[in-house]
Formats: structure tokens, C-alpha cells, sequence
């Protein structure tokens, strides 16, 4: 079974090698454009390409999306024989990229980013929360008035550190924003 199956796979690769071989690409240059008024227009492309002997197929690219395929030219010297021409649309699928991956770390990072500052401004507003509560809460005489000084020490401390590392979050999510935004517009432009 496998003596059978390695000769039908080797087969396969290579009328499948052959077949990309005999294909050869190639873009049009637009040359002329006559444009009828409400008629529609007249392009002329040209392409240029060096066949070698042998059956080969031919992509030209570039050239117009909906042509009236009755008006369709195509002219070789008299040693080439055209056996048969057809047009149809044929986009290239998107390949994925390596600033598409960067772009998806850069937007997950922004996320946790988001997530960790929400997580300080809920700790905040809890902190808050407390503070209020040890000064209008009408059994204040369980705190003594030392032991809410450090509290109220100690909770300012605590909001001065988060309130650095909002700010530190926030400048580095700017950050991050920036090169999402440069990236972007590499891939747009380009």
C-alpha cells in the first residue's frame, strides 16, 4: 500500500510543479483611455512577455474589472498560437502579516491596559468610600482620633500610588495608541 501511494503523491506534485511553471504573470500598462460621455470608455493596455516553447498559460493583470469581452484584443507574432482567452476577477486573498500580529498584541495590551485602570478606579472609589464613612459615620468613637490620622495617612498614601500608576497607564495606553495608529496607517497607504 505504501509503495503504491508514494509513486500517485510524487505524480501529483509534479503535474501540480508543472502546472505553476507553465503559468506566467504579468501586469498591464494602461497606454490609452478615450471616455465617452455617458458612453462609457475605451482602454487600451499593453503587456509585454517572453514565452519560452512549450503549452503555457498566461495571466495578464490589471486590466480593466468588466470588459465587454466581444471587444477583447489580443495580437502575438506568428510563431505563437492563442488557444483560447477568457477574463474573470481573480482577487489574491489577504495573506496575514507580521504587523497584523503586532497589531493584535498592540490592541490586547491597550485592553489589559483598560482592565487594570478600571481595577485602580474601583479600588479608588472603595477607598473613598471608607474614608467618608470613618469621618460622617455616627459611631465615630470606636476610632480613636490618632488611629484616623494613620488611617487617613495610610489611605492617601495608598491613592497616591494608584493615582502614579493611572497616570503611568495612561502614558504607556498613549503610547501604545500611537503605534497602533502608525501601523494602521503604514497598511493603508501601502
Amino acid at each position: 500500500m505504501k509503495k503504491a501511494l508514494f509513486p500517485l503523491l510524487l505524480l501529483i506534485s509534479l503535474t501540480i510543479a508543472a502546472q505553476q511553471k507553465d503559468t506566467i504573470k504579468v501586469s498591464s500598462t494602461l497606454t490609452h483611455a478615450t471616455v465617452y460621455y455617458g458612453y462609457g470608455a475605451e482602454l487600451q493596455h499593453t503587456a509585454k512577455v517572453t514565452l519560452g516553447a512549450g503549452l503555457q498559460q498566461l495571466v495578464i493583470n490589471d486590466i480593466a474589472l468588466q470588459p465587454d469581452v466581444s471587444t477583447i484584443q489580443l495580437s502575438c507574432p506568428d510563431n505563437v498560437t492563442i488557444l483560447s482567452y477568457q477574463h474573470r476577477i481573480y482577487t489574491e486573498p489577504v495573506r496575514p502579516t507580521k504587523e497584523n500580529d503586532t497589531l493584535k498584541a498592540l490592541q490586547k495590551q491597550v485592553r489589559n491596559i483598560n482592565n487594570e485602570y478600571a481595577i485602580n478606579e474601583d479600588v479608588l472609589r472603595r477607598i473613598t468610600i471608607v474614608i467618608e464613612n470613618n469621618y460622617t459615620a455616627s459611631n465615630k468613637g470606636q476610632i480613636s482620633g490618632p488611629e484616623l490620622i494613620k488611617l487617613t495617612e495610610y489611605y492617601a498614601a495608598k491613592v497616591e500610588t494608584i493615582k502614579n500608576k493611572q497616570y503611568q497607564l495612561q502614558l504607556k495606553k498613549e503610547e501604545l495608541l500611537d503605534k497602533i495608529n502608525a501601523i494602521t496607517k503604514r497598511k493603508t497607504s501601502g
